[in-house]
């Protein structure tokens, strides 16, 4: 997090490099000194008294001091201005590394005043907002956001100083007037005057994945609510992720049951109503652990008769579940039984037709040979005959 510098410290920034650029030529004004303090006694007294000699023993034991004292003091000037010349390069390194950290980072930045005058922004979101940098530098949090209003922004501001930091979701409105989801985080850095770190993300792209998941979702739903069969999702854990209307009927499962969103609850409780229970059950047990695709019919003791089908649920090429298709049909069965019947029963009268007419037919048949037999007349004769 960046750090806000406080007067002090700019002070220090500022006059500790100049010091550090002209060491050299602090030494030798520093020398110059030395020699001109550590003569100042002497000169002062050969000119003002002349009878005391320049090279006096008490001339040259103060020179002396004067020059140890010098020394001793340019030495701490020295180790003073290196220690405050190392910490400021590391403070302006540290601040380049955040400065760059800043402004490469994907997700935009805002460094803002406790006004909401926009102090620093990094280049992230000058292409989310379409604004240059040098626009937004001019510019408050209200003249981009679209949602708050200026009062509800100075609100939320006082919450952030209050709490310290918060994480919320807006929208701003960019340069050409368009407008965009941002998830933002925010601290407050009590320093100096108080500052806010702002970073920003656009969360357009998240929210229209949310929104095309939401309406996959509401597709599915109303698909499988409009379905005349009962469907049911499972995963490879046995946990239910997705069942209809439909299925709960057909099962007659309680909602409590349903509720527990566990497969083996659901096939404990379902198995009563079978004629043959342990068939269903190896059946369910074999497809849970193969990527068959199978279909068979369920007959229940009340009399019903599903249809089922089942294929496993496939994801990035993996089998992660098994989903289930349950069809009720007890009265296609017994319509077709019935049509079997009376099919069966046509077929024996068209047989029973047939014969008679038949019958019929060789009497007739008969009657016209003899007929034929008893003519005189050679033509009458001829085609009884051939009939």
């Amino acid at each position: 997090m960046a750090q806000a510098p406080d007067s002090g410290t700019k002070a220090e920034r500022g006059i500790v490099p100049a010091l550090a650029r002209t060491a050299t030529a602090r030494r030798v004004v520093f020398a110059l000194l030395v020699v001109l303090v550590a003569n100042l006694s002497a000169l002062v007294d050969t000119i003002f008294h002349p009878g005391i000699s320049y090279f006096d023993a008490e001339h040259l034991v103060t020179g002396g001091i004067t020059v140890l004292v010098m020394i001793f003091l340019f030495v701490a000037l020295e180790m003073y201005l290196t220690r405050h010349q190392r910490i400021d390069a590391a403070l302006q390194n540290r601040e380049n590394r955040h400065r760059m950290i800043v402004h490469t980072a994907m997700d935009g930045f805002w460094l803002l005043d406790t006004q909401g005058h926009l102090l620093e922004v990094n280049d992230a979101y000058c292409r989310m907002s379409g604004y240059t940098e040098q626009e937004l530098l001019a510019m408050r949090v209200s003249d981009v956001e679209a949602e708050e209003d200026s009062e509800a922004i100075a609100s939320h501001a006082r919450k952030v100083i209050a709490q310290g930091y918060d994480r919320f979701e807006t929208r701003h409105r960019r340069k050409d007037g368009s407008v965009f989801n941002v998830d933002i985080s925010v601290q407050y850095q009590p320093s100096g005057e108080g500052f806010l770190v702002v970073f920003l993300r656009d969360d357009s792209v998240r929210k229209q994945a949310e929104q095309a998941v939401k309406d996959r979702e509401s597709l599915l739903t109303t698909t499988l609510a409009s379905t005349v069969d009962g469907m049911l999702v499972v995963d490879n854990d046995g946990k239910t992720l997705l069942t209809n209307r439909q299925f709960a009927d057909l099962w007659r499962i309680p909602d409590s049951v349903l509720a527990t969103g566990k497969d083996q609850e659901l096939l404990d409780y379902v198995l009563d109503q079978l004629i043959d229970p342990d068939a269903f059950r190896r059946g369910v047990e074999l497809l849970y652990a193969s990527d068959a695709t199978a279909m068979d019919t369920l007959h229940f003791k009340d009399g019903r008769i599903l249809e089922r089908y089942s294929m496993p649920l496939i994801s990035d090429g993996t089998r992660s579940g098994r989903v289930w298709s349950f069809r009720d049909v007890t009265g296609q069965r017994r319509a077709a039984e019935t049509l079997q019947g009376t099919v069966r029963e046509k077929e024996a009268l068209l047989k029973e037709v047939h014969h008679r007419v038949k019958n019929n037919l060789q009497v007739v048949s008969s009657l016209l040979r003899l007929e034929g037999a008893r003519s005189t007349h050679p033509e009458t004769r001829t085609a009884l005959e051939e009939m």
